[in-house]
C-alpha cells in the first residue's frame, strides 16, 4: 500500500448484522477509540447497513448509517443501492 492510500483511511464499512456493529465497536474500544473517532479520522466514510433492522440496531449503538438497503433478501439489491450512494459520496 502506498503512503497516499494509507492516509486516505477507510472508504466504507458495511454492516450485515447488529453483531457486526458490536464487533467493530469492541475492536475500536481495544484501541481506545469510539465510532466518532473513526468518523473524524475518515471523514468521507460511507456507513451502510444491509436492511432496516441492522440500521436501527446501529443507531441504537450510536452508529449513524448513511445507506440502508431496502431489498435485503439478497445482496444484489444492497450492491445496487450501495454503488449509487457510494458514487455520490465519493464525488
Amino acid at each position: 500500500m502506498r503512503a497516499s492510500e494509507e492516509e486516505r483511511g477507510l472508504d466504507a464499512v458495511v454492516f450485515t448484522s447488529i453483531a457486526k456493529v458490536e464487533g467493530l465497536l469492541k475492536s475500536l474500544r481495544e484501541f481506545g477509540l469510539g465510532f466518532g473517532d473513526l468518523r473524524r479520522r475518515c471523514p468521507k466514510l460511507v456507513v451502510a447497513a444491509h436492511g432496516p433492522v441492522t440500521a436501527v440496531g446501529a443507531l441504537r449503538l450510536s452508529v449513524e448509517v448513511d445507506v440502508v438497503s431496502s431489498k435485503f433478501g439478497s445482496f444484489v439489491g444492497f450492491v445496487d443501492v450501495f454503488n449509487v450512494t457510494f458514487a455520490r459520496f465519493s464525488a
